[in-house]
């Protein structure tokens, strides 16, 4: 954490779209009362890491599977069992 990536509360109170701009160049941390209280992200940013933890939850789903012994004879199978619609 820099100190370009955090702003009070005040500043983002007086401030807001400056605030919001400033996304575009990274999270911004929220500290009230000098402690960290929130993160602010752009909607790409927020985005990517929904979609990474999206992935991630398939590959957990998927080394489950693996380790309790189910097999798939076909990406359907699996796809409907981990709750896909294929």
């Amino acid at each position: 954490m820099f100190p370009t990536d955090v702003i009070s509360i005040t500043d983002l109170r007086t401030q807001t779209a400056k605030v919001l701009h400033s996304l575009r160049d990274g999270a911004k941390y929220v500290f009230v009362n000098n402690k960290p209280q929130a993160v602010l992200l752009s909607p790409s940013e927020y985005a990517k890491i929904e979609k990474e933890r999206q992935i991630q939850e398939i590959k957990d789903d998927v080394k489950y599977t693996k380790q309790h012994g189910k097999k798939y004879t076909s990406t359907k199978d699996l796809m409907k069992d981990l709750l896909f619609d294929a």
